[in-house]
């Protein structure tokens, strides 16, 4: 004989279910009627997906604004290509800046809408400067580069002209170039 505490689901439940109808006779369903209609609601809202767990949804994925090259080092004056590679948007235009400026100033160098940067033609008291292509579509989506602008005076070495003036002739127009033997630019950084 089971103890007291020894309980089954089945005695927990009542044998018979009753109701009152409108005209005050009483009618009685059996307890398996009430589990089959119960388990019946059940199965019909966790198919249907009134209950359950909520629907999984899916983080879209993130948006990558990369700017190459990743640091230059141009020399007063000069000029440094930079390309934006965007990952995960369907607009992939960017807008140029220049240490927070679109298209930069005379003072930290002039960047134009295809990446190409100049640097100003004296060296600013700040010489690193940032170049940064935000996302047109969100300005705060957006990679930089690093740029150190070289003053002209820490060129050192030979100066060559070229080609040699004794291979300039009257009858060839030729614009002579200066080359220097060695320079202060540091190493370019390898790809990464």
């Amino acid at each position: 004989m089971p103890s007291p505490l020894h309980l089954y689901f089945a005695e927990c439940l009542p044998r018979v279910f009753s109701t009152t109808t409108r005209d005050g006779r009483v009618r009685e369903f059996p307890c398996s009627m009430f589990l089959f209609a119960s388990l019946l609601l059940c199965m019909i809202c966790t198919s249907c997906g009134a209950v359950g767990p909520p629907p999984t949804t899916t983080a879209p994925p993130l948006v990558t604004v990369t700017v190459m090259p990743d640091s230059a080092h141009p020399y007063q004056g000069e000029s440094v290509q930079f390309s934006a590679t965007v990952q995960n948007a369907s607009n992939v235009a960017v807008k140029w800046q220049v240490n927070g400026t679109t298209g930069g100033s005379a003072m930290t160098g002039l960047i134009d809408s295809t990446g190409l940067y100049t640097a100003p033609t004296s060296v600013p008291n700040q010489p690193t400067v940032t170049i940064t292509a935000a996302l047109q579509s969100d300005l705060t989506k957006s990679g930089s580069s690093s740029v150190t602008i070289l003053s002209l005076s820490s060129l050192t070495g030979q100066l060559v002209v070229s080609p040699a003036l004794s291979s300039v002739t009257t009858s060839r127009s030729r614009t002579p170039g200066i080359i220097c033997t060695s320079s202060a630019r540091p190493a370019a950084a390898s790809p990464r």
